[in-house]
Formats: structure tokens, C-alpha cells, sequence
């Protein structure tokens, strides 16, 4: 049973129940001092993160934008990195001329090319298109990716009388109570078929909206009142391809080989050589050897603490093709998280889903149902082709989380340097301009690699040793994240001093508190790790500083 049958399935049920930067670094000993004769562009690291005390509604404000439906005359289109719930900026509504009945409604996404518009996802004003209560007529969704048949993009004249109450469609060239076309923004993608037919002169071939990822959408309203007023969408995206200096034979520039990846390195490239909503530096000005080197410190794994590096015996059920899972327990389902890796085996033991990232988690329960259903879905490369095989029951699962990951909406209202903090905060990065190129460094653990001696200090001031002072300590430190297990909705991690008897006792009874917050986060995990390495900075603040010659 797909995802989709099994959807409409409990929506089924329920209907019968119902009517029936380089900073400086904290150091140990002189030993693990490194100097670096550089000119500093853009620093990050623990140690400049975005301090919610200063914008305590910030990340409520933002988040509730990302998933808003915007009506704003000259809005301008987001840039979406890795995975996230997003709305839409609405570009184009109208009514067929000869039938004010029909509304025709074009909702755009977000700057292309993008990977994925999960079908399986679309919610109208909140609530799932599959919700038969809420939709009691047919519903098609076709997309650009499949080229002919069911799956395809709706061609068919919507306006007048619908020709099939079927909820989940089959077939392109019917009319729908809904239709919904999901265009990924290539460069070259063609007009909309279903608007061309329906709308005449308003709507011609060159109509395109290059480069715009967008959902075509036809509503038909009712006396029965199942629309009000413009029906609010949002959809979970995988966003943005990117380009992948690691990959041997990748051209850059060359979108044919660019790919989608929540690799915040990678992102972060992307947006600093854009030259229409980025930067635009050349690729000859980057060091792309320290992009790779960042990229593989991010896509290094850890455990998740639910399964502590051991799978576990969790029931799932699924259907071959598809990109996505039912899971039978709440307790279970609640282990994974947005944005780590997730692999699945059969009861044979044989790997069926080998670490794929997970996209979203879906919680929802249809009206007068009994009981909830719990779903994860992971990335793909399309969510109704790719050849997973999940038939039957999985009882051994398991899940990792990366380093750092990136599941972000870019705000275009924000200044580059704005942008690209965020994007640096994520994975703890330090951008640097070093001999003529640009470098991307991780802040982490390191060796020394230059010892100093008398020789290379300057002047009779000598060395000078700081010890850090009290009120630049924490003892607990609140890092506001986006839990992508809620709907993608503001969240917090909390990070205590392990003083005994409680965390506060080294510093008497007075909590020392940082709020930090990281947008384009979406693990708790994740999360709780970069508050940790903020309150462990600010608890080793001893600095050595001189002045140098410039080795």
C-alpha cells in the first residue's frame, strides 16, 4: 500500500466513523597557540553566534514567515537550503473568465533549481490534502520530473464541472475539485499546461518562470464552503542543488551535475560564488581544497544518544518506490530527527535504506480517527521512482547525526553578510581571505602547528596572559533552534555547567545565562551541541597575545 493509498485509506475510516570567524582561540597551554598571517572577511565560530537576548522574537518572526503564504506585490523569492516546510510567495491569481467558480493560483516556492516538492506533504490551510473531512472531492498532483502519464503534470482545461472525484488522481487530462503542478525552477522548464488551457491569453508558453521553483494550483469553490478565502499552502521542500567540489569530474557552473546536499559547507558555497542572490566570487578566488576538507568535518557522524550507535528493533511498514515510511509507535517514531542519516534493514538483515537524510516527520491523526499516524521521509532523487524496497515490516533501524547540517530558508530582505553569518554560525565556520583566495575553516580541535620562540616576539611587552573574567562566563547557555519534528516551529535546547551540587554552585547561586540562536538548525541534538561548545568557550577563556613577526 503507498503512501498516498494509505493516506486516503485512514482518511477513508475517518469519514466512515464520522458520518458512519578566526577567533581567538582558548588555549590550554602556549602549546596549542596557531598564528596566521591572514586578512580576516567574515568570522564565526562558537564564539559569534546571533544573541537572542537582543531579538527574543526574531526566530518566531522568521519562522512564522517561512511558512506563510505572502500576498506583497513585488515580493521577492527565497533561497531554500537543505530541508524544510515552507510557504510561498503568491505571484499569480486569478478566476477563468467565464467561470468565477475556479481559482487559479501560481505559489512560489523558492529560487531554483531545487530537488524536491514532496508530494506526499501539501497541506491547505494546515491540514493535509489527504484529509477527506476537510477535502471531500477529487484532488490531482502531477509534477515536471515525470514526463507523461499519472505522475505528470495536469494539462487539462479546469475550468467548469470536475470530471473526477477521484482524491489522488491518476489521471492528467481530468478535472479535480484540486489540482496541484509542482515545478522545480529549472532554467529552462516550460510553461504551465493546466494554466495555458485554462486561463487562454492570461496565461501563454512564455509564462515560464525560469529559475523559480513553483506549485501551479486550481481551486473549485463550493456552496459547501471547503474554501473561505486564498487557501494558505506549505510543502516540504528539499531545496537548492549545489556544487560538490569533492566530486571528481563536477564542473562548477555545470547545474546538469549539481546536486542537493544540507552540507552547510556546501551551501555556503553556493551562496557566496551566486552571483543573482549571493555574492558572485569567482570560483579561481576560492580555495575549494579547504571547502572539502569543511564539508567532510560536517558530514562526520555522531550517535544519536535515542540509539546510542545500536539499531534498533522498531516496526515500520512502507511500499517499494517511495521515499518515506509509516512508523507503528509513537515512542519510536520520536527517536529521529530532521536532518540525520537513517538506515533501515529487513528481517533478513539485508540494508533496504542506506543512510538517507531525513526530510520531515509527520504526526497527524485524521478526524474521528482512533489513532495517530507517524511518518518519516527521507531524501531522494524523485519520491515516486526511486527503487527502495520497504514491503512488509522492518524491525531493525538505526539513526546518526551529522556534525552540522544546514535545513535553512535564506531571508532576500537580509544583506549578504546578514545571510552568510547565519550560514557560518550553523557549522561553527571561520571564512578567511589567506594569499589571494578565499578559505573556509571549521572551528574545532587541533594540534599546534608553528612554535614560537623569543625570536619572533616584537618589543619589551613580552607575552601577556588573560584568564577570562566572570561576567563573560555562563554557566547555562538556551540555544533556539527550528525542531523539525514539530512542524519546523521555534524550539530550545538547554545546556547546564555539570558544577556540583548544581550548576551554578562555582559561580555562587547567580545563573550566568547565553541565549544563542541558529536558524537553519533542526536537530535537538545538533543544537544542544553547539550551546555546549558555547558554554565550554566561555568557561576557557584564557588568551595569550604579543606582537609578532609575521611568520
Amino acid at each position: 500500500m503507498s503512501f498516498f493509498d494509505k493516506l486516503l485509506d485512514a482518511a477513508a475510516v475517518a469519514t466512515t466513523v464520522a458520518v458512519g570567524v578566526m577567533a581567538a582561540m582558548s588555549l590550554a597551554t602556549p602549546a596549542g597557540l596557531v598564528i596566521a598571517a591572514i586578512v580576516l572577511t567574515l568570522a564565526s565560530g562558537v564564539n559569534n553566534y546571533i544573541d537572542a537576548k537582543e531579538a527574543a522574537k526574531e526566530l518566531q518572526r522568521k519562522t512564522e514567515g517561512i511558512l506563510a503564504n505572502k500576498l506583497t506585490a513585488g515580493g521577492r523569492i527565497p533561497i531554500i537550503y537543505g530541508s524544510r516546510r515552507v510557504g510561498a510567495q503568491i505571484v499569480y491569481m486569478d478566476t477563468a473568465a467565464n467561470e468565477n467558480k475556479d481559482l487559479f493560483v501560481v505559489y512560489a516556492l523558492g529560487v531554483g533549481e531545487i530537488e524536491s516538492i514532496n508530494p506526499y506533504t501539501i497541506k491547505i490551510d494546515g491540514t493535509l490534502i489527504t484529509n477527506a473531512i476537510r477535502f471531500h472531492d477529487g484532488w490531482y498532483v502531477g509534477q515536471d520530473k515525470i514526463t507523461s502519464g499519472s505522475g505528470s503534470l495536469n494539462t487539462a482545461d479546469n475550468t467548469g464541472a470536475i470530471t473526477s472525484t477521484v482524491r489522488g488522481g491518476t489521471d492528467p487530462t481530468a478535472k479535480y475539485r484540486m489540482v496541484f503542478n509542482l515545478h522545480h525552477g529549472a532554467a529552462t522548464q516550460t510553461a504551465d499546461p493546466m494554466l495555458v488551457a485554462s486561463l487562454g491569453s492570461k496565461w501563454g508558453s512564455n509564462h515560464k518562470l525560469n529559475g523559480i521553483a513553483y506549485i501551479a494550483a486550481k481551486y473549485r469553490y463550493d456552496t459547501g464552503g471547503m474554501f473561505r478565502q486564498v487557501p494558505s499552502l506549505t510543502v516540504e521542500v528539499q531545496g537548492k542543488k549545489v556544487f560538490d567540489p569533492r566530486d571528481a569530474g563536477q564542473t562548477f557552473g555545470n547545474v546538469s551535475t549539481y546536486k542537493w546536499s544540507n552540507n552547510p559547507a556546501l551551501t555556503f558555497l553556493d551562496y557566496i560564488t551566486n552571483d543573482e542572490y549571493g555574492k558572485g566570487l569567482p570560483i579561481a578566488k576560492i580555495n575549494t581544497s579547504t571547502f572539502s576538507t569543511a564539508a567532510n568535518t560536517a558530514d562526520a557522524t555522531n550517535n544519536n544518544p535515542d540509539f546510542n550507535g545500536n539499531e534498533a528493533a522498531v516496526a515500520w511498514s512502507g511500499t517499494s518506490g517511495e521515499s518515506s515510511a509509516f512508523i507503528d509507535i509513537f515512542s519510536d517514531w520520536r527517536k529521529f530527527k530532521v536532518g540525520e542519516k537513517i538506515t533501515l534493514k529487513d528481517n533478513g538483515g539485508n540494508t533496504i535504506v542506506n543512510n538517507r537524510i531525513i526530510t520531515e516527520l509527520l504526526k497527524y491523526k485524521h478526524p474521528f480517527a482512533t489513532t495517530n499516524e507517524y511518518v518519516v521521509t527521507w531524501d531522494s532523487q524523485h519520491p515516486l521512482t526511486q527503487n527502495y524496497d520497504i514491503d512488509g515490516t522492518v524491525v531493525n533501524a538505526i539513526s546518526n547525526s551529522p556534525r552540522f547540517h544546514c535545513n535553512g530558508v535564506l531571508d532576500p530582505d537580509q544583506n549578504i553578510i546578514e545571510n552568510a553569518t547565519e550560514l557560518l554560525a550553523c557549522m561553527r565556520g571561520i571564512f578567511n581571505y589567506i594569499d589571494g583566495k578565499y578559505e573556509l575553516q571549521i572551528e574545532d580541535v587541533g594540534s599546534s602547528t608553528f612554535s614560537i620562540n623569543d625570536s619572533h616576539i616584537l618589543g619589551d611587552s613580552g607575552i601577556s596572559v588573560s584568564y577570562g573574567n566572570k561576567d563573560a562566563k555562563a554557566n547555562k547557555v538556551i540555544v533556539e533552534y527550528v525542531n523539525g519534528q514539530n512542524n519546523f516551529e521555534p524550539d530550545t535546547a538547554t545546556v547546564l555547567h555539570s558544577a556540583s551540587p548544581n550548576h551554578t554552585s562555582d559561580d555562587g547561586d547567580e545563573e550566568l545565562e547565553i541565549t544563542a540562536q541558529f536558524p537553519h538548525i533542526t536537530s535537538p541534538y545538533i543544537a544542544y551541541n553547539m550551546g555546549k561548545a558555547i558554554l565550554t568557550r566561555s568557561r576557557n577563556q584564557t588568551a595569550v597575545t604579543f606582537t609578532g613577526t609575521p611568520e
